[in-house]
């Protein structure tokens, strides 16, 4: 049961400016009781380190404050007063810099070693945190509201749970909401990224609002991109059991967006994942910057492209011009495969644009777009594509035009099989005698 704060304790209509308003204050200071109680055994002298992520305690310290937006430094602050651990490790790593290199000199006096990991817990993209950065100070600031603060603190705050919940009693209607609340991101989509050994995604930053002047309202907000959650993380409901595995992974990859920055990436990103989920993307963004990143494994990778089932959207951002793909120099060429001395004499001749245009052919949606000089690429794609979609379209006419033609002389021999058989003269004279004796 939740914890009421008595009435008195409600603060007046006004305000003073960057104060919590008071409409929201309500809800404010019942959540900041529920920690306030939730953390109480690890707030008094002497208490052990509390057992809280630093995500959790930079959390609480936001959403403690009754100031609606703080900064790192009142972040540390908070933690270091609200518990005696980290205020006693700040005490000795203070005496420690003191004696070493003079009073608060060298790394040793930090409070980032105190409480180790917030710098990279404020860059989470898990965190419902709010940035908002003024050109006037050098920190941002950051705000927690009331609801995703609650829910994000919910294992804190919510007691434990005995026994299983049964999944799946849910109507599949439910269950694919489940999913979709899992497993959905921002619709501007993942920008992928790979490193040695592994492929990293970033997503849109939660907003940043940017002040143009002191106590002014926010500008337009900027993208920013942090990390993702891992993709054992994001994908770790599908790895409970053959069911959800079938019933929820098609959600992550056919309903958001990849964004693949290089084609490099792209070549060497695409290939690593199993067939079973390349089939379900249906929106991606690719660039090609220059000619120098179309190599054997990109065409490679476009070929895995084609057994996608429904590629709803396809953004391909051209930075190359037409004289520079034309005239690749010969190292070029040979990367892509083709061992030719003279330059190429038309983009059919290149070997990944032909595939190119039969993915594109697939996408309900094409979009061309960047700063390349090209408009001969971009022309050769869209005929392509239109030529490859009407043969397509003829193709399906032909096969129904077959399968309809199939249908009919079926039909028609049923019905010459149904006609009864003519007798012979023994059956007839058979016939008549049995008539008779009857």
């Amino acid at each position: 049961m939740r914890r009421r704060v008595p009435a008195q304790v409600r603060p007046a209509d006004t305000l003073p400016m960057g104060l919590k308003t008071s409409e929201e204050y309500d809800s404010w200071a019942v959540l900041k009781a529920e920690i306030e109680d939730a953390i109480k055994p690890y707030s008094t002298p002497g208490a052990k380190k509390p057992p809280y992520p630093v995500s959790q305690l930079v959390v609480m310290a936001t959403a403690c404050s009754l100031e609606s937006e703080i900064t790192e430094s009142s972040i540390l602050r908070w933690i270091l007063k609200t518990f005696p651990f980290y205020s006693e490790e700040a005490l000795a790593a203070y005496v420690t810099a003191s004696q070493n290199r003079g009073y608060g000199a060298g790394a040793y006096g930090r409070v980032e070693q105190v409480v180790p990991g917030i710098t990279e817990a404020l860059g989470c993209y898990d965190i419902p945190l709010r940035i908002l950065t003024n050109p006037t100070t050098s920190q941002p600031t950051y705000s927690a509201p009331v609801s995703p603060a609650r829910s994000y603190l919910c294992d804190l705050l919510e007691p434990k749970r005995k026994g299983a919940f049964p999944f799946f009693e849910l109507p599949p209607e439910l269950r694919n909401t489940v999913y979709e609340m899992l497993l959905l991101f921002d619709d501007r989509g993942f920008t992928v990224s790979n490193g040695p050994g592994k492929v990293s995604l970033r997503l849109p930053c939660r907003e940043i609002d940017y002040k143009t002047q002191v106590n002014s309202s926010p500008g337009p907000a900027r993208l920013e991109l942090f990390d993702a959650p891992p993709l054992t993380k994001i994908l770790a409901i599908v790895r409970t059991c053959k069911q959800i595995y079938a019933e929820a992974m098609p959600y992550f990859y056919r309903d958001n967006r990849f964004n693949f920055r290089t084609a490099t990436c792209f070549a060497t990103t695409l290939p690593r994942l199993p067939s079973s989920r390349v089939q379900y993307l249906s929106s991606l963004h690719l660039t090609i910057s220059t000619a120098y990143e179309i190599r054997t494994e990109f065409s490679s990778a476009l070929n895995e492209l084609t057994n996608v089932k429904a590629l709803k959207r396809l953004e391909l951002e051209l930075g190359e011009t037409d004289n520079g793909l034309l005239n690749m120099r010969a190292f070029e060429r040979k990367r892509m495969g083709v061992e030719r001395s003279r330059p190429f004499a038309n983009f059919g001749q290149i070997p990944c644009l032909p595939l190119l245009a039969l993915v594109a052919s697939k996408a309900e949606e094409l979009i061309l777009s960047g700063e390349g000089d090209c408009p001969k690429l971009r022309k050769y794609l869209e005929d392509e594509v239109a030529r490859l979609k009407r043969v397509e379209a003829e193709t399906v006419k032909e096969v129904e035009a077959e399968a309809a033609s199939g249908k009919r002389k079926r039909a028609s021999s049923s019905k010459v099989s149904e006609e009864p058989k003519k007798r012979t003269k023994r059956q007839e004279a058979m016939a008549a005698n049995a008539k008779a004796k009857a």
